[in-house]
């Protein structure tokens, strides 16, 4: 079974979603924070769930509006970005 690493990218991502939501409500911002690195945990078990999207990675869109950018390599999975479906693609 591969493991699940974050990039710094992801996880300052996620730590953006976090805080922006919680600008308004804490308590959602938690549990979008923790709904988000669950899904991302079980990637680890069901590594192509998420939809292939360009440059070989794949893409997860369980915890709306936020999707979840990976790629999948041998020994592990990638979680390479986390962002609202709405922004631009960088």
């Amino acid at each position: 079974m591969a493991t699940v690493t974050w990039t710094i990218q992801a996880l300052q991502d996620l730590k953006e979603v976090r805080a922006f939501i919680a600008q308004e409500r804490p308590i959602t911002a938690e549990r979008i924070g923790d709904r988000l690195r669950a899904a991302a945990a079980k990637l680890d078990q069901h590594p192509n769930r998420g939809r292939p999207i360009a440059g070989g990675r794949r893409e997860l869109s369980h915890i709306a509006p936020y999707l979840i950018r990976y790629r999948v390599e041998a020994e592990q999975i990638v979680v390479l970005e986390v962002r609202h479906a709405a922004r631009e693609a960088e």
